[in-house]
């Protein structure tokens, strides 16, 4: 399957390798299958909004916007990087460590119940203005 912007990638093969040369980075894996998981990964995120028009392929544009915005683009570009290096965005998250005690060192104790993951503060910068929030929200009113 070939990379067609608009239609299964935000991005380009060479938009992918000229971002990584530009940053020192190899790309070892295949541009294509990089940016279609990264895709993969991408669409399934909660977007803010809706889709400029019903029958576009992908999430973006959105709200009557004819273009995707770059934070959109270079997130895609992370993201199959990421990939690139091993990242699994899809991977069993395990249960953080309850505690841990070193003889002679620092006592390390996490939340009970909380899960490990790995964190892209990059992605969620570039992603957060465009996602709806799906944390629970409280609001306390006196």
């Amino acid at each position: 399957m070939a990379i067609v912007v608009g239609e299964n990638s935000y991005v380009t093969e060479q938009e992918l390798l000229d971002y990584a040369a530009a940053r020192e980075i190899t790309v070892s894996g295949t541009p294509e299958v990089l940016l279609i998981k990264a895709m993969d990964w991408l669409e399934l995120r909660s977007f803010k909004g809706t889709k400029t028009e019903e029958t576009q392929d992908l999430e973006f544009p959105r709200d009557d916007e004819t273009e995707v915005p770059k934070a959109i683009k270079t997130a895609q570009i992370i993201t199959a990087l990421l990939i690139d290096q091993g990242e699994d965005f899809w991977g069993i998250v395990e249960p953080a460590l309850k505690s841990e005690r070193i003889e002679g060192a620092i006592d390390i104790e996490y939340q009970e119940g909380g899960a490990s993951s790995n964190r892209y503060p990059q992605l969620d910068n570039l992603l957060s203005p465009y996602l709806i929030n799906t944390g629970m929200n409280i609001r306390l009113v006196r």
